[in-house]
């Protein structure tokens, strides 16, 4: 391989998270939007004579941040990015779901729940001749919000069920105040053009060491692109003192 050869850079990488005590995978993303790698350096210079230029130059405080850019998101990226606690529901482990929806007042005053409330609760609701919430114990699914002359009108409802996973499915991850991103061993796969042949070729970016960062937003908007969720990690040195590397490779296949 010539190290002259020249190759442009532009698809973005699928990107894989390794527990750097056991090797094993924790994390794999394939829908990234944007994958960067950033060095910056700070310096500071001697200068004398006249007109007082530079005359000698000294670099220090070298750092390298990544930032992901994920078009999608899972329970176990969270869990990566956030050290979220992941609960799924189970027979044993119910998850409680708030619940609120609009419904119609039949010819009785009641409402039809479109789900079973949770044992012990009581439903919340506008109630309409009070202009004001209150609440009300259901009885077979219904609950009596008005008279037989509010019969069509529609009211809102708002009470809590439970979710397991025979009936259901849930997922509830936890935000810990005391719990943050960890660190990893980053690999990011992506393709190089190469400028003589045309051809693309295999490129890898390796960090032994990354420091998730714990900047997340949650975007939520009525108009514009479907959010994306960014992942910003800090590089580490390693053992050696090295921070990244970047590989450009091709590997023979296994012959059938």
């Amino acid at each position: 391989m010539n190290i002259f050869d020249q190759y442009g850079l532009k698809e973005v990488a699928n990107v894989t998270f390794y527990d750097i005590k056991t090797g094993k995978v924790v994390l794999f993303l394939d829908s990234l939007k944007v994958s960067t790698i950033e060095t910056t350096a700070e310096n500071t210079e001697a200068r004398g004579g006249w007109g007082n230029p530079a005359l000698i130059t000294w670099d220090y405080n070298k750092e390298v941040n990544v930032t992901l850019e994920d078009a999608l998101f899972s329970a176990a990226s969270l869990k990566t990015i956030m050290g979220a606690g992941i609960e799924v529901a189970s027979a044993s482990a119910k998850q409680t779901i708030d619940v609120n929806e609009e419904l119609t007042i039949d010819a009785e005053g009641n409402v039809k729940l479109s789900y079973q409330p949770k044992e012990g609760t009581s439903v919340s609701f506008l109630s309409l001749k009070q202009n004001d919430y209150t609440t009300a114990k259901p009885a077979d699914g219904k609950v009596k919000v008005g008279e037989a002359e509010d019969e069509g009108k529609a009211v809102r409802v708002f009470y809590k069920t439970e979710v397991d996973g025979q009936t259901g499915n849930a997922v509830t991850i936890t935000i810990s105040a005391s719990k943050f991103g960890g660190t990893y061993r980053v690999v990011g796969d992506t393709i190089v053009r190469n400028r003589e042949t045309g051809e693309d070729e295999p490129f890898q970016f390796v960090i032994e060491k990354a420091k998730i960062q714990n900047e997340v937003t949650f975007t939520m908007e009525a108009e514009g692109d479907p959010a994306t969720f960014n992942l910003p990690l800090k590089v580490l040195k390693d053992d050696h003192g090295n921070m990244f590397k970047l590989v450009k490779y091709n590997i023979p296949t296994v012959s059938a």
